[in-house]
Formats: C-alpha cells, sequence, structure tokens
C-alpha cells in the first residue's frame, strides 16, 4: 500500500474513533483525562502502525514503541479510576517492563546489525522484535485500563468500546478494504488502457532509448510514430526501430523524442498509445535535426565507439554498403561518418538470442560553408540516433573542382588543383576502375587555369581523348628515336666495354639535347597549355627511359631560371612504373633507370620551389619508386589487391580503411590528402557518365 492510501486510512480510523468518542461524550473535545485515554491510544497505534513502522527498521522501530510505552504507562493518573489499585497498578507495571524490554531489545539488536557482531544474538533479537515490536501490545493495556476505569461497567458503554477496539485496532480491516477498491478500481483502469495502448514503457536508457512491454507488434514499425507521457512528466513521440521476443513477451526498442507540445488526451504517464494527427516519423527527425538537414534512423551508437570510430546497431532493413555517409547530431553539430566496415552480433537475453548488425564508421568530421570537412574532437552519447544522410535539401554550390560524390548523397568532395604543383598526387589502382579517366578530368580542369601540363603518355590514349584542347605533342621524330634505339643495342651487343659504341651514342644525345630543351622552352614560354610526350617505334626501354630523362631535366632546368615568372607546371606520369620503377625491378638498365628516378626525385623534393608539380598515375604502389611515392601529398587510390601495395598504403589511410580498398567498385576510390577536403580518408563515388564511357571504349 502507498503512502497516500496509509494517510487515508489514518484519517478514516480517526473520524470513526471521534464519532465514537463525541457519542459516548456529547463533545469533541479530548479532555486528556482517563475517558479520553482509550481515543489517544487508538489513534497512536494507527500513527505508528501505518505511518511510523513501515519506513524504519524493526531495531528503531523497537526502541521507539518500548520508550513510547513506557512513558504512556508510567505517566498515567490512576486517582480516579474505578478499577480496583492492585488491578491498575499491574496493567500498568506490565505494560511499563515489557515495553522496555522490547526497548532493550531493540539495542541490543541494532548494535550487533550495526557491527556485525554475534549473529546467534542478532537472529534472536531480531525473532523477538518481529513477534513482539507490534503497537497493538503497547496501546491494548492502556487503552482498556481507560475503558474498564472511567466508563460505568454496569452499561454497555465498555462492551461497545471493547468491541470496536477489537475490531478496529487488532484486526484494522478498513484499510484492507480500502486496498482491495483501489485495486479492483486500478486493475479495470489499466485493462480498459492495454486496450488503447500499444504497451508499457519497462526501461529507458539514456538519453532517449525506450524498451516497451507490447500488447501487439502490429503498430510497432518506423513507419508510423506513437506518443508517450514519461513518469517525469515529459510528452513526446516514440519512433519505433524493432521488437524482439523475450520469453513470453514482446519487447520494442524505440527512440523518444520530447516535444511538451503535444496535444493528448487522457494519457497514464508510462504508455504508449497510437494517436490519429500525429507527426510522420521524417517530420519528427526534421524538427529535431533543423529545417536544413533530413535524413533517416538507422539504428543507435553502441559500446566501445570512439571519437574516431563510431559502431552502429542497424535497425533498419535498408541495404547499406561502405562508402555510404551516416551522421549524429551533437548538441547543435552534425558530424558525418562513413562506413567502412559491418559484423554480424548475437547477444542473449535469458533463453531468447537476439541477432544484430553492427556498422563501423569512421569520422569524416563537419561540414565547412566551403565545403570541406574538419575533425570533431568529441563523440556522440551511447543510445543517441544515427541517421542515413541522402541528399541536401540545400545543395551548395562551389567553383572547386570535385572528385566525386560521397557514396549515395550529392555531397562533392572537393580538389584542390594547387596542391598538384605544391603537394605532390598519386592516382593508383588496378586496370579498368577508372584512373585513367580522373586524370583526363585533373587534366581538364587544370587548363582551365594558369597552369602547363606536360604528359608523359607511353600508351597513346592521352593524344585522342585530348585532342579538343588542341595538344603540343613533344618528342624524338621517328628517324631519332629509331636511331636511339640502336645506338643503345650496339652498346648492348658491343665488344668489351663498347668504349666506341658509348662513344658514339653519348655524342647523339649531346647532339640531341639541345633540340630537347629548345623544344620544352617554346612549350612552356608559349601560350600553348597542354603537351604530350610520346616516343614513337622504342622496343628499347634504355632508350625510352634516357629520353625521358632529357625531357625531365630540361623542364626542370627551365623551371629553376624562369622562377620568377611564377609559371605552374604539372608532369602527369602516366604507367609510372615503366618510367620511375622500384629499385629491385631494375634489369639491364639500371644505369639508365637510376637518371630518369634520380630527376623524378629531384622534381619531388625540389619542385614545390620551382612551382613544379607531380602527378603519378600506376597500377601498383609495389611498381613506383617509393622514394618518389613517398613525396607525394594526396592519395586517391581505386581498387587495389596485392599485399605489398596494401601494406604500403596502410601508413597513408590507417589500418580501417586498408580492409575496404580491395572491395572497391568501379569508380569508387578512397582519397586523403593535401588536395582533399577532408582532413580523414573519404570513399567517393565518381558519377557514372556515358560520354566518358563511349569515349574509353573507343580508344580500344
Amino acid at each position: 500500500m502507498n503512502l497516500i492510501l496509509r494517510i487515508f486510512s489514518l484519517f478514516l480510523y480517526i473520524v470513526i474513533a471521534i464519532t465514537i468518542h463525541f457519542y459516548l461524550l456529547n463533545s469533541y473535545k479530548i479532555t486528556g483525562g482517563g475517558e479520553s485515554l482509550w481515543l489517544i491510544s487508538f489513534i497512536g497505534l494507527h500513527t505508528y502502525r501505518l505511518l511510523s513502522a513501515p519506513f524504519f527498521s524493526k531495531s528503531v522501530d523497537a526502541i521507539s514503541l518500548g520508550i513510547s510505552g513506557f512513558l504512556a504507562s508510567t505517566t498515567i493518573d490512576l486517582t480516579s479510576s474505578r478499577l480496583q489499585s492492585d488491578i491498575s497498578e499491574y496493567l500498568t507495571n506490565t505494560s511499563a517492563f515489557f515495553s522496555c524490554i522490547i526497548a532493550i531489545v531493540g539495542i541490543i539488536n541494532g548494535y550487533t546489525t550495526k557491527n556485525q557482531i554475534n549473529p546467534e544474538l542478532q537472529k534472536f533479537s531480531n525473532k523477538i522484535i518481529s513477534l513482539f515490536s507490534k503497537p497493538e501490545f503497547f496501546f491494548t493495556p492502556i487503552a482498556f485500563i481507560s475503558i474498564f476505569g472511567y466508563f460505568d461497567s454496569s452499561g454497555s458503554t465498555p462492551i461497545l468500546l471493547v468491541t470496536f477496539w477489537f475490531f478496529f485496532a487488532i484486526l484494522h480491516p478498513l484499510e484492507n478494504v480500502i486496498f482491495l477498491i483501489f485495486s479492483f478500481i486500478y486493475i479495470r483502469k489499466e485493462k480498459s488502457i492495454e486496450k488503447l495502448t500499444i504497451g508499457k514503457i519497462t526501461r529507458i536508457d539514456s538519453p532517449n532509448l525506450i524498451r516497451v512491454n507490447l500488447h501487439t507488434q502490429t503498430r510497432w514499425n518506423s513507419l508510423e510514430s506513437l506518443s508517450t507521457t514519461l513518469i517525469d512528466g515529459r510528452k513526446g513521440y516514440i519512433i519505433p526501430l524493432f521488437y524482439q521476443t523475450l520469453n513470453d513477451k514482446l519487447v520494442g526498442t524505440g527512440l523518444f523524442f520530447s516535444n511538451n507540445k503535444i496535444v493528448t488526451k487522457h494519457e497514464i504517464p508510462g504508455f504508449v498509445y497510437y494517436t490519429n494527427g500525429l507527426l510522420k516519423p521524417d517530420e519528427i527527425i526534421q524538427e529535431y535535426l533543423g529545417s536544413n538537414m533530413s535524413g533517416k534512423v538507422i539504428g543507435i551508437i553502441i559500446e566501445d565507439s570512439s571519437i574516431q570510430e563510431i559502431k552502429i546497431e542497424i535497425s533498419t532493413n535498408e541495404i547499406l554498403e561502405e562508402g555510404m555517409v551516416v551522421f549524429c547530431k551533437i548538441n547543435d553539430k552534425i558530424i558525418y561518418y562513413q562506413i567502412y566496415e559491418a559484423k554480424t552480433k548475437e547477444e542473449y537475453f535469458k533463453e531468447n538470442p537476439y541477432g544484430s548488425r553492427v556498422a563501423k564508421a569512421s569520422q569524416i568530421g563537419i561540414e565547412s560553408d566551403n565545403g570541406s570537412y574538419t575533425w570533431f574532437p568529441w563523440l556522440p552519447e551511447m543510445n543517441s540516433p544515427v541517421f542515413l544522410f541522402r541528399f541536401s535539401t540545400e545543395y551548395k554550390k562551389t567553383t572547386s573542382f570535385s572528385l566525386g560524390n560521397m557514396p549515395g548523397t550529392n555531397k562533392r568532395v572537393n580538389f584542390d588543383l594547387n596542391s598538384l604543383v605544391k603537394y605532390h598526387t598519386a592516382i593508383l589502382g588496378i586496370t579498368g576502375m577508372g584512373k585513367t579517366e580522373l586524370t583526363f578530368d585533373i587534366i581538364k580542369e587544370g587548363l582551365k587555369g594558369n597552369t602547363k601540363i606536360i604528359c608523359f603518355d607511353l600508351t597513346g590514349d592521352y593524344i585522342q581523348r585530348l585532342k579538343e584542347f588542341k595538344p603540343r605533342k613533344i618528342g624524338l621524330k621517328k628517324n631519332a628515336s629509331k636511331e636511339t634505339s640502336e645506338l643503345l643495342e650496339a652498346i648492348e651487343t658491343g665488344e668489351f666495354s663498347a668504349s666506341k659504341e658509348k662513344a658514339n651514342f653519348n655524342a647523339f644525345i649531346k647532339g640531341i639535347s639541345g633540340n630537347i630543351t629548345k623544344e620544352v622552352n617554346h612549350f612552356l614560354s608559349k601560350r600553348d597549355k597542354l603537351s604530350i610526350f610520346e616516343l614513337e617505334d622504342i622496343s628499347n626501354s634504355r632508350a625510352t627511359l634516357r629520353i625521358t630523362e632529357l625531357y625531365l631535366s630540361a623542364i626542370f632546368q627551365w623551371a629553376k631560371k624562369n622562377r620568377s615568372k611564377k609559371q605552374q607546371i604539372l608532369i602527369v606520369l602516366e604507367e609510372a612504373h615503366t618510367i620511375a620503377p622500384e629499385f629491385n625491378l631494375y634489369r639491364n638498365d639500371r644505369s639508365d633507370t637510376d637518371a630518369v628516378v634520380g630527376r623524378i626525385s629531384q622534381i619531388a623534393l625540389q619542385g614545390r620551389k620551382y612551382n613544379v608539380g607531380l602527378l603519378i598515375v600506376s597500377q601498383r604502389t609495389a611498381l613506383v619508386s617509393k622514394t618518389i611515392l613517398s613525396q607525394c601529398n594526396t592519395f586517391i587510390t581505386f581498387k587495389i589487391i596485392d599485399k605489398t601495395s596494401l601494406d604500403f598504403l596502410t601508413q597513408v589511410y590507417g589500418q580501417n580503411y586498408i580492409n575496404s580498398i580491395p572491395n572497391l567498385r568501379q569508380s569508387h576510390a578512397l582519397a586523403f590528402g593535401k588536395g582533399v577536403s577532408s582532413e580523414k580518408p573519404i570513399h567517393i563515388s565518381i558519377p557514372f557518365d556515358q560520354a566518358k564511357k563511349t569515349a574509353s571504349e573507343n580508344m580500344v
């Protein structure tokens, strides 16, 4: 029985007792004499029984009752009592002695319990208290002295009072009747409530995760919102997430969104209702996120999340993918994350296993006004909702060049073209994944500015795909290329040391070096912005490497001499592994390879000072000189599967991202570095372009 019912019962007992008192004495006045002593005892008995005893420990209860009983027994004025003096004294002395014994037992029990000593004595005193520390034992003797000592024993008054005392003081049925009536009303009301409700709240996990014992799962779905009033009085909406079987019950899990403006009728706190006219889940989320954001709840933050990485228990049946963008709200900040991994997880609730899917997402950060992303130094609260980002309601236009979008969104991942010259860039990936098409896009965008672009292409694709920009073709003429190849072959097949053949070759190189320098200087000094270096009919790789080194040297020397002009130059190395291979892949042409790698390394190390940048394009990092790759500050990586390349890229992206690289689909890439508009690696999707596909197919 709760406190309100106890107070109400005490009030009724007092009203009934005072009514009897008025009937007998024709007065409401309580004089304090012997004729009122039974009434005072009756009130004291029920006050202790209904209010004091339920809220004290047994030992304290016994001590207080013992002291009260002793004082009441020893202070009664018996001079006007009609009882014989020896009977009166016997009753009062017995009551006082009994009160003292109970008080002493209460003290012993409290002492032994507090100090955890003498468990046998503690157990014995507990038993005495539980049997005898009842207010009926203390107040009944005093009441009988009043009944038989101060009312005429020949009349019916003593019989009436003894009957009243026995019925209302000893049996005390009143509160039991009140409790039964209340229980009957409450049960009927609760049953009628159940017919109107979805279920009853059994648990709330901070900050707003609701667990509900469901009467039915029919309306527990994410397409409909429900209303509730919490025990603390807060009103709001519930968006259902999922439900599960727990023993013989259905338990629903949902998110609570507080809204005290919600209009509800006759809702009892703790129950969940379906009400017509509620906001739709999308509208509730929009209200929670703000007018500039929209999203769909896909799950909640679970344990072991961190600032860098969150773990999400997925609550939706929607198919998600690596690279998809999700976000959380921390105060008024929207923090973006990208999914990079997902696993299954099983939890046991007694006999019922519950399977779930847990996704891991790495932080991208907060979006700034210019479309870049900055790191946020904190993590979302446990159990807070995670939203799937689709498309911005307010699309941010920008003049920056875009590598692509974050998968499934229209959020652009911008690229700083100035970084091509300042910090060097590497585009990596196996054949057919989109790296060459992205390279073409970067070249085309770069031509809009004040950058001279020189492409070293040994595939023959660039001249065709970039013909609209009227590129200047540089490289040795057919006859000179053929002669270079023949001279190198003569060195390889000549007599020991091949001194004569080497002298002929060196003389030839000295002769063509002047022409190469003039050709490069002409391009860099005139208005042309794009040139493509090609070599025709050269089967000798040493010749290719040697001639490439001559052109690279001419470019770098011009940049050093004309530093004051601040002319930006971008060197694109297509199939870079054929021009600057890793040292352990050298064969007979080591000296020529060393020359090329050395020149490119010089550009990589010093090019920034002279406004010369590198764009390295290759299928595998394992094949390209690490001296050169280690100078790249921006990496754009398409699908790669070889372990050596993945081990190298671990230093660039970190282990969390590496596992996703072999799974990248066509036109999907991982990007990170100075040129990318994010402080952390970011997954990009390059939109499909039929014109590019057709152009690529026509080259085959």
